[in-house]
């Protein structure tokens, strides 16, 4: 999913699409992505995009991603209903700037549970269902993410791709604790073992940050299917330099990605 941002009457205004395909790897899609803009009244623009990759095989990882997205949305249902949140002003104010960021974060908790309870009971799932979450909230000329697993989320900016958020793998671990070569971790069996996910302990801790955005940013939020097929980081910001808009550039990285 990829977000674009412009200028427009002082406030930023995103052009947003998804793509999502289940590979050549696996029977089934468990990628659920969702994304919806709303143009506020007074000029700014809210939107909500969320990438959930489901786990547990069979059935469970596609409940799972589905159960995680819609449990998010509706939490932050309010996001459409501007009269219910508190303006956030450009800066990084009080306490609205932190009442965004913590319902984000208390959204991907509460799917946390839902998902929790859910698995435990279904037997054919207790144990065997989870997804990641990178769930991006834009408000004005901010973006606040949150994130649990192994879906990422980038920002480019000027011809430099950051990537915002950090895997919880145990290839990640074993690269910070200086015990696995970078260039070996892309092959490495631990580079899809997660250390944790939504929907797989009664509780979850949630990363969660912020970025402010300027005029030009374009947001990348995939899951591991997409950034495994990119080792050189350097190939995907080529893709991202392109001035092609959202929709045909996430069709274009879907396909390279196959």
């Amino acid at each position: 999913m990829t977000i674009k941002t412009m200028i427009k009457d002082k406030f930023l205004q995103l052009s947003a699409a998804d793509y999502t395909d289940r590979g050549t790897r696996r029977p089934l899609n468990e990628d659920t992505v969702f994304h919806q803009t709303n143009h506020l009244s007074d000029g700014r623009t809210a939107g909500l995009y969320l990438i959930c990759d489901g786990m547990g095989g069979l059935n469970a990882g596609n409940v799972a991603s589905q159960l995680a997205s819609n449990k998010i949305v509706a939490e932050m249902a309010g996001l459409f209903y501007p009269n219910q949140w508190v303006a956030a002003d450009n800066e990084r104010t009080q306490p609205a700037f932190c009442t965004l960021t913590h319902q984000l974060k208390k959204a991907v908790e509460a799917a946390n549970r839902e998902l929790f309870i859910y698995s435990q009971q279904k037997s054919e799932f207790a144990g065997k269902m989870g997804t990641t979450v990178t769930a991006a909230l834009v408000y004005g000329n901010w973006l606040h993410i949150a994130h649990v697993g192994d879906s990422r989320a980038y920002l480019w900016r000027d011809g430099t791709l950051k990537q915002l958020t950090r895997d919880h793998s145990m290839a990640v671990q074993l690269l910070e604790a200086g015990l696995l070569d970078p260039a070996k971790s892309f092959k490495h069996p631990t580079r899809n073992r997660l250390l944790k996910a939504v929907g797989v302990e009664k509780q979850v801790t949630v990363d969660v940050c912020t970025q402010e955005l300027r005029t030009g940013d374009k947001i990348l939020l995939c899951s591991d299917g997409l950034w495994q097929a990119f080792p050189d980081e350097t190939k995907l910001q080529q893709w991202l330099d392109s001035p092609t808009e959202p929709a045909e550039l996430v069709r274009q990285l879907g396909a390279e990605a196959r």
